[in-house]
């Protein structure tokens, strides 16, 4: 099991992110992970999903490891939802159970979205700036 760092939570040794904060998860004996450690399992498109309006992209096993998904797609300008988003409020008192959140998107953008996911790191933070260095406003 990985322990949080950050809130304490206990996850899976498979979890990349906290299920509870959504916090990256450092990997055993690695260091801290990263987007570009993770091993995602795409859907394969067939003829017939082109003409859907959205089509599933890949499932991740937690909710919090979605979003992190979701939002490195649409950071790369790539419209992304999350269908199964709410499913655990069918069945609250079943969240163990409750597994592979759907990352859809439209069709055209398959491909785009595959090279984000497979090229993409975390993102790097801004320099930092003091007060009264260029860039500040101060």
């Amino acid at each position: 099991m990985k322990q949080c760092s950050e809130c304490g939570t206990e996850n899976t040794d498979a979890a990349t992110v906290c299920s509870q904060c959504g916090k990256v998860l450092d990997a055993v004996g690695q260091g801290p992970s990263s987007i570009d450690r993770v091993q995602y399992q795409f859907v394969d498109l067939t003829p017939g999903d082109q003409d859907n309006d959205l089509v599933t992209l890949l499932t991740c096993p937690t909710l919090p490891e979605a979003d992190v998904v979701v939002s490195h797609l649409e950071a790369a300008g790539i419209p992304a939802s999350l269908p199964d988003e709410y499913k655990m409020l069918a069945a609250p008192w079943d969240l163990i159970k409750i597994r592979n959140f759907r990352v859809q998107i439209p069709p055209e953008h398959y491909d785009s979205a595959k090279e984000v996911l497979l090229t993409n790191v975390e993102p790097a933070n801004p320099p930092e700036t003091r007060p009264g260095e260029p860039g500040t406003g101060m």
